[in-house]
């Protein structure tokens, strides 16, 4: 019987909800610093540097995880590729900095329901 962390090939550990996700990883990093946007302990434009760095980090170090949890990340990554880090380059389509929060706000919510 599949567990929510579960093992895919050569033994590989995928993740499927939050509580899953061993301390000092990568993906860990990404949820952490979803948390501190919502609650306003980081900055927007310092979310999106550091969050992409994670995402990096995770791709690097191989990390995996299972549907919906990958999908909600990936919605993070395609938020992001819609918002300009710098106010100065950013344009009508570009996502704001309220309407970024608003967005990984959802995505947590999404991620909370999983368990």
């Amino acid at each position: 019987m599949d567990s929510p962390a579960s093992r895919s090939r050569a033994g590989q550990i995928t993740w499927a909800r939050r509580s899953d996700i061993p301390p000092g990883a990568a993906t860990a990093e990404q949820v952490a610093l979803m948390d501190s946007l919502v609650n306003g302990t980081v900055s927007a434009p310092e979310f999106a540097r550091s969050w992409l760095a994670a995402r990096r980090e995770a791709l690097w170090r191989n990390e995996r995880l299972r549907e919906p949890f990958s999908a909600a990340l990936d919605r993070v990554f395609w938020a992001l590729e819609d918002y300009s880090i710098d106010p100065a380059l950013r344009d009508e389509t570009d996502l704001t900095d309220p309407e970024l929060v608003a967005t990984i706000r959802a995505v947590l919510s999404e991620i909370d329901r999983l368990g």
